[in-house]
């Protein structure tokens, strides 16, 4: 009986096209501290979701998804600082944007294709307004939430 061994060719045009349909996920969070606020904007591109909770922060856990990516890329623009979180203060308003996803990146094969859901806890006494193309808010206190 003879075995054949695949060739190199076959088996780099498998790995290639596994390659180009991985897809990559990752969950950041960054805390706010409102202590000298009562409103928070918050200016993002995805849907927001709004849950009051009994701490003295605001916490923003951002959920990341590419589309034809591997994580090692993913990896590379959290560090390179696309994803970050900024806030500025004026009188009692806070402000919450991120900058870095407004810029486009194009890449040989076309363009990062990338999508973003973000869950916000505030405090009960802060009014939260969210600016973004798909959101809702739920405001009652919900126990389960994390302390």
């Amino acid at each position: 009986m003879k075995i054949q061994k695949p060739s190199l060719l076959l088996i780099l045009a498998f790995a290639g096209s596994g390659l180009l349909a991985q897809s990559a996920q990752k969950t950041l969070v960054k805390s706010f501290n409102v202590d000298s606020v009562s409103q928070v904007n918050i200016t993002v591109d995805g849907p927001v979701e709004v849950k009051s909770w009994k701490q003295k922060t605001v916490r923003v856990v951002m959920e990341i998804s590419l589309f034809n990516r591997p994580e090692s890329f993913l990896k590379g623009m959290i560090s390179a600082g696309r994803y970050n979180l900024l806030s500025f203060t004026k009188s009692d308003v806070m402000t919450i944007i991120q900058p870095g996803v407004k810029k486009e990146v194009r890449l040989k094969d076309g363009q990062l294709q990338e999508s973003f859901r973000y869950l916000v806890y505030a405090p009960e006494h802060i009014y939260v307004q969210v600016e973004s193309e798909a959101s809702s808010s739920t405001l009652p206190l919900d126990e389960n939430l994390p302390q």
